[in-house]
């Protein structure tokens, strides 16, 4: 029988940290998902809306400007992370309502 490995704590964690890093930032990850869910079925939430409300909702939140790097690397983990897809709507859906950027949004 083949003997087993056995992973101290550190081993643990510095394994779990490659995998799963800590949101830096957790109340804006939850601020945007809120919104999101909120107009989601209202609206088309490009990937330029979501950066432009992600910056919105920060600075609404007191987190600085030049804390944050909004690329795109940053928004596809923000989506994978809360199960975000997007897909093609034709008509008068594809028309998005980008007002709803700028609304201010309350918890």
């Amino acid at each position: 029988m083949p003997k087993r490995t056995t992973l101290t704590d550190a081993q643990k964690r510095e394994l779990c940290e490659c995998h799963h890093r800590v949101v830096t930032y957790p109340e804006l990850d939850y601020a945007l998902r809120e919104f999101v869910l909120i107009y989601q079925n209202q609206t088309i939430l490009s990937d330029a809306i979501l950066v432009e409300k992600a910056k919105v909702l920060a600075n609404g939140l007191g987190i600085p400007e030049d804390a944050l790097q909004f690329f795109h690397d940053w928004l596809s983990k923000f989506k994978e992370r809360n199960n975000i897809h997007q897909h093609k709507l034709k008509g008068e859906a594809e028309s998005a309502d980008e007002a709803a950027i700028l609304l201010p949004y309350q918890l």
